[in-house]
């Protein structure tokens, strides 16, 4: 499987066009495999009866996103006395790491369907624990800072065509009217079968470096590498992403896990853990670095990746803050829109006598003259 390869390619001898023809071959044939996955799900989904349990598709779609998120490193290969023959290595080796992008939640805790946990995935290279894990808060601030600059460095491990039939297959799983779809924040059951229920938990942390990685320029201290890809392609990847993230928002920790006698039940220190994780990631940039590309960018994550289903004490928290940030900017349609997302998605479950809707009612009649004059 290309999941557990460890490749090491030899640039020295006389064998490097076979290697070389061998290499291209190999991805070659990846490619192909990506394009007739997502052909033969497409296939079973227009079965009568789906032909795959949601326990199963939950296992595909876990293994689809470990192949999304997976970065490659190339090392350069050394003399055995550790030197490099004239800045020419005499060898390089491949090192893939794979990031933790979820799993499946029993009663408990996590169920092992296959997916073992390499180094590459959670150690950098001086053996520091990355940012996401379970020892991050062991480490300093910029020693966190620099092991996510560095993890944000290595480029993706499947080509671009590889990438985007893989995210054809996972936006179609948990789309709207995804096979998915019905077990968002639901436990998956077993029909006939004395299995405890299992919970279908994402980790956002990793959808936030596919998406940082695909888009470079939303920190606008870097620039993405010179493209190898049509332009075509390139947006219809990052289309295809942002779609991922925002169907996966249902799938997010928010504190729910599943009971051994039956049902969901809600731990008290997890409840709107990923939403308070992401509002705390984008607080400042939005209160306090107004009219600034950091401004922007933080509205864009918390439209992405804020949780639909919180609790109403979350909504009822930050209510005011939000409207705050929304009042900070004027004139800007596409911030408005956003908000506005975000304000309706707190009306769906925040209580109607829980918050004042009069200042956001003012808001909304002020900016309704601007918009229209905006639309003609």
């Amino acid at each position: 499987d290309y999941e557990d390869a460890d490749m090491e390619v030899d640039e020295g001898g006389g064998g490097d066009k076979g290697r070389a023809r061998g290499k291209k071959e190999t991805m070659v044939t990846l490619t192909k495999k990506c394009f007739r996955l997502s052909t033969q799900l497409s296939s079973v989904e227009t079965l009568k009866h789906g032909g795959l349990s949601q326990a199963e598709r939950c296992e595909v779609l876990l293994r689809v996103l470990r192949l999304l998120c997976a970065t490659v490193v190339i090392m350069e290969g050394k003399k055995q006395d550790g030197n490099v023959s004239n800045g020419v290595a005499r060898g390089r080796s491949v090192r893939l790491s794979f990031d933790d992008v979820g799993c499946l939640l029993g009663p408990d805790g996590p169920i092992d369907i296959g997916l073992e946990k390499t180094n590459g995935a959670f150690l950098d290279c001086k053996g520091q624990p990355e940012p996401g894990s379970e020892d991050e808060d062991t480490l300093p601030l910029d020693v966190r800072a620099a092991c996510l600059e560095e993890k944000l460095s290595e480029p993706f491990a499947l080509p671009s065509p590889a990438r985007e039939s893989l995210l054809s297959v996972a936006v179609d799983m948990l789309g709207k009217k995804g096979p998915l779809r019905s077990c968002s924040n639901a436990a998956v059951s077993f029909p006939g079968d004395d299995r405890p229920r299992q919970l279908l938990t994402l980790n956002w942390h990793a959808l936030l470096r596919v998406l940082l990685r695909t888009a470079p320029y939303l920190d606008e201290h870097k620039s993405g590498v010179p493209p190898v890809d049509s332009v075509s392609r390139q947006s219809t990847v990052l289309r295809r992403t942002v779609h991922l993230i925002r169907s996966s928002r249902g799938f997010f920790d928010q504190g729910l896990r599943p009971l051994k006698g039956g049902g969901i039940g809600i731990v008290d220190d997890a409840i709107d853990r990923t939403a308070r994780e992401v509002w705390l990631l984008t607080r400042e940039d939005l209160l306090h670095r107004t009219h600034s590309n950091s401004c922007f960018r933080a509205i864009i994550v918390l439209y992405l990746f804020q949780p639909s289903r919180c609790s109403s004490a979350f909504y009822e928290s930050v209510m005011s803050q939000w409207l705050e940030c929304w009042s900070s900017i004027d004139r800007c349609p596409e911030y408005d829109y956003l908000w506005l997302v975000l304000f309706c998605r707190a009306r769906k479950y925040i209580a109607l006598e829980g918050y004042d809707w009069g200042d956001i009612r003012r808001k909304l009649l002020t900016q309704s003259g601007y918009w229209l004059r905006w639309l003609k």
